[in-house]
């Protein structure tokens, strides 16, 4: 008798982000990783998963709030030696 070949459907995290409680403990997980990339990829997610035009309209930020999202993201960076690119940004 032959065996049943297991097809397995590749895993989307976007299919189960559909409420902003999930959404925001997804990222929030992500963002304690170390790995910068982990967040990235989880914004990716979270993006498909509400479509990009609905992010793009939630996203109109006023300016002085990207300017401390900026600033506080080269404060993180600076203070833990590594740069978002991921090269070394230790003083020089």
């Amino acid at each position: 008798m032959k065996e049943k070949e297991t097809i397995h459907k590749p895993f989307d995290a976007a299919a189960y982000l559909d409420n902003n409680s999930v959404i925001a403990e997804y990222l929030s997980a992500a963002a304690e990783d170390p790995g910068p990339e982990v967040f990235v990829a989880a914004l990716g997610h979270v993006a498909k998963a509400r479509g990009i035009a609905q992010i793009a309209k939630d996203a109109r930020l006023a300016a002085k709030v990207r300017d401390t999202i900026k600033e506080w993201a080269e404060e993180f960076f600076s203070c833990s030696g590594r740069s978002p690119r991921g090269s070394d940004y230790s003083e020089r």
